[in-house]
């Protein structure tokens, strides 16, 4: 369907509702915050994590919005230590 499956899929709720508020109060006073590693319902164990929030991210940025506040949760190693966390993915 149009919500899941593809990396552009998944992210379209998200950047619908951002491009809504956007729209509607204007990029300036728009901020996001995300939690890649957050294991909260499974998030933390998706195969690409990392391709999803960049996908996300890029498209983000082409709304211009205030600010971006990426919570990088490291209890997340502590918890399992087979999760890695990429703190520096969003500058690649």
């Amino acid at each position: 369907d149009r919500w899941g499956g593809s990396i552009e899929n998944r992210s379209r709720f998200g950047l619908e509702i951002t491009r809504g508020v956007v729209d509607a109060v204007g990029h300036d006073r728009v901020g996001m915050k995300l939690s890649p590693w957050s294991t909260f319902q499974g998030m933390g164990t998706m195969g690409d994590l990392v391709p999803q929030f960049e996908h996300f991210i890029t498209c983000l940025r082409e709304m211009d919005i205030a600010y971006l506040h990426l919570a990088n949760s490291r209890w997340v190693e502590e918890e399992d230590p087979s999760i890695r966390t990429h703190p520096d993915f969003h500058n690649q």
